[in-house]
């Protein structure tokens, strides 16, 4: 039996849910992270929270920048430093399960601009 691995740069969300409980994601997470910081030092990493197209944009900005913080203090607690992070948030994005993610972006000197914390 092959056993798929999960995807490393984004993490997946149940519906109008903001905490992913999925320890095995979240290490391939800050693994991940870790790893783009360690390739380039002067790295930042995005921190991206999508949300699905159901209901009011004020309540999927909400949700976003809830998963948003989610995975932010999980990175901070493992040992990411605070000042490489940052977070953008792209309501309404799509349908299903995958359009509620939050993805790491690994940047090069930029600072992003939409609905940024």
């Amino acid at each position: 039996m092959i056993k798929t691995l999960p995807k490393l740069d984004y993490i997946t969300f149940n519906f109008n849910d903001s905490i992913n409980n999925q320890i095995d994601s979240l290490k391939f997470l800050s693994n991940y992270a870790r790893l783009k910081l360690i390739l380039d030092s002067n790295a930042t990493l995005l921190i991206r929270a999508y949300s699905d197209n159901i209901g009011s944009i004020d309540d999927n900005i909400y949700i976003c920048k809830k998963r948003a913080e989610f995975v932010l203090n999980y990175l901070i607690e493992s040992g990411i430093p605070a000042q490489k992070l940052h977070i953008e948030y792209l309501p309404k994005f799509g349908k299903g399960r995958l359009a509620r993610k939050v993805k790491l972006i690994a940047l090069k000197n930029q600072i992003p601009t939409a609905y940024q914390k």
